[in-house]
């Protein structure tokens, strides 16, 4: 009998240590391979209260450079085009993305969870907390991309707080 319990509680922490690891960088491969492809869709920019401050429409388009995944985000705000590039790659088996916007780069890492990527700024100069969160799902047979990112803006006069939400389709 206790060589049953020897046996199953080997197996248990055995699970344990596999279940504590998280996914694997093929596992996080598979789903960046989601993205691939063209996107079109709208992002709305809301206050802290939730009140929607700007909408307007974007386009996304995923490609694979060896084993980079890179994107370019387009979109209009006040009559001018503003294009954002990224890079998702694997330094040391962890996810990476250098953002660059305006000719500034930021760099993210990026953290699988049970059914999204989520994002938190790698550069320790940022004067920003971020949080982007990115997932998939599928509606009237389409697949969607939906991004929700939270900023805490800090300035002399406080700190206030923005709430990016996107939804793309497919194309």
């Amino acid at each position: 009998m206790s060589r049953f319990f020897a046996i199953s509680f080997s197996f248990l922490a055995t699970v344990l240590i596999v279940l504590a690891a998280g996914p694997t960088e093929k596992d996080v491969r598979e789903y960046l391979d989601q993205y691939l492809g063209a996107w079109r869709g709208e992002v709305s920019v809301e206050n802290s209260s939730g009140e929607v401050i700007r909408t307007f429409p974007l386009a996304a388009e995923y490609w694979k450079s060896g084993d980079v995944l890179k994107g370019l985000t387009a979109f209009e705000v006040g009559g001018e085009m503003t294009f954002i590039e990224s890079e998702n790659y694997f330094r040391n088996g962890l996810l990476f993305a250098d953002v660059t916007q305006q000719g500034e780069t930021v760099t993210y890492r990026g953290y699988l969870r049970e059914e999204s990527l989520d994002w938190v700024p790698y550069d320790v100069d940022l004067n920003t907390e971020r949080l982007m969160k990115e997932w998939f799902s599928e509606e009237n047979g389409e697949t969607i991309l939906r991004v929700v990112g939270e900023e805490l803006l800090h300035s002399d006069k406080g700190t206030g707080k923005v709430i990016l939400k996107a939804k793309m389709i497919r194309q």
